[in-house]
């Protein structure tokens, strides 16, 4: 299948439209499970969701597989009518109509102007000059100018290009995020006291109450500086144009005002837990399995932050460790049966000087090399 330029930005987007819709989906999914609902039950409404999300998602896998077996042609014929040409037709009763003529109609609509090569009229059409004349039923249809700029023709092999090379480099931009905190629904990442006591902060105008909750740590500083360097890198070492370009852009320019205006939390100067604080945890489950993680607590995340480096504070588990102290325990649940675990934080550390590690463990024997 041969896709014309507008053709793969037009499937891109709808690929982005069904990803945003099935995330919407998958948040309503999460959010039923947070309340307690039973995942084998049945509930009014759920079947035909379901439903509807298993279309979306068939959709969207129908059209990724499109980029990936289609060419793109980076030849667009001007002397003659082929995939991708804009010319102007001119009926005998009058009307004109500018056309742009395609393989075929996957993400386009031919209201908008578009004939594929495999339609009636198409067939007729292809291959064809200015001035040229076809019949269509009763009517005489005259090619009365191809509108397409003039390109010198390539030989035959460079005439198109898969567009699976342009998607792949889509994906590996959308993969770069796809494993952050911040790409996951923020329903599902805060938490009912902490959206109700954001929402006080910004309904009461309070400045210092604002800047509070808005504050970054400092190691958020520099994960946004790797963010800035590595879109950078990506403008720099691919093609990508239009709508993804931009996009790229207008994040870099928010990258850059939050490394340069955000307000750095400072940190506690008790043994307790606040904004940047970097602390170990024992985590014993309701059947006594017991795991040990390292962490930092952030306000929320605004880059590449993972869930394997930082809690935020918004999150359920977050609202409950913040402001703890050593060796001081809170009760979490973990599962929507109602299924809680009991997290003891430890090794609390406020020094601006201190190790970063996610292994408990391997704090204290780095820890211990620096006695």
């Amino acid at each position: 299948m041969i896709l014309i330029p507008e053709q793969v930005e037009k499937i891109k987007e709808t690929i982005e439209r069904l990803e945003e819709k099935i995330k919407t989906y998958k948040c309503y999914f999460d959010e039923r499970r947070s309340f307690g609902q039973d995942d084998s039950k049945v509930y009014v409404g759920d079947i035909q969701t379901e439903n509807e999300y298993n279309r979306e998602v068939k959709e969207l896998e129908n059209y990724q597989s499109i980029l990936k077996n289609s060419t793109k042609t980076i030849y667009i014929p001007s002397d003659e009518i082929g995939i991708g040409t804009e010319f102007i037709l001119h009926f005998s009763d009058g009307e004109e109509m500018k056309v742009t003529f395609c393989d075929n109609l996957v993400g386009l609509n031919h209201l908008d102007g578009y004939i594929s090569k495999d339609s009636p009229i198409g067939k007729k059409l292809f291959a064809k000059k200015a001035g040229d004349v076809i019949k269509q039923g009763d009517l005489e249809i005259k090619i009365k100018e191809i509108t397409t700029e003039f390109q010198e023709k390539p030989k035959a092999e460079n005439q198109v290009e898969k567009v699976q090379s342009i998607s792949e480099k889509d994906i590996n931009i959308g993969k770069y995020y796809s494993e952050t905190i911040r790409n996951r629904c923020k329903g599902t990442r805060i938490c009912k006291k902490e959206a109700k006591r954001r929402k006080e902060i910004l309904d009461s105008k309070d400045k210092t109450a604002y800047e509070e909750i808005t504050a970054l740590s400092e190691s958020q500083i520099d994960v946004l500086k790797q963010e800035q360097n590595d879109i950078v890198n990506f403008l720099k070492e691919t093609s990508l144009s239009g709508k993804d370009r931009k996009k790229l852009i207008q994040r870099l320019s928010y990258v850059r005002k939050l490394i340069a205006s955000s307000n750095i939390a400072s940190l506690p100067d008790d043994n307790t837990i606040g904004i940047g604080s970097q602390f170990s945890m024992m985590i014993i489950s309701s059947n006594f399995e017991t795991k040990f993680e390292r962490r930092e607590l952030i306000n929320s995340a605004v880059s590449i932050e993972k869930d394997d480096m930082y809690i935020e504070r918004i999150s359920p588990l977050g609202s409950k460790i913040y402001g703890l102290g050593e060796s001081e325990e809170c009760i979490f649940r973990i599962d929507s049966n109602n299924n809680h675990a009991t997290v003891i934080v430890y090794d609390i550390d406020n020094t601006k000087d201190r190790l970063v590690t996610n292994d408990p463990t391997d704090y204290v024997l780095q820890k211990a090399k620096r006695r």
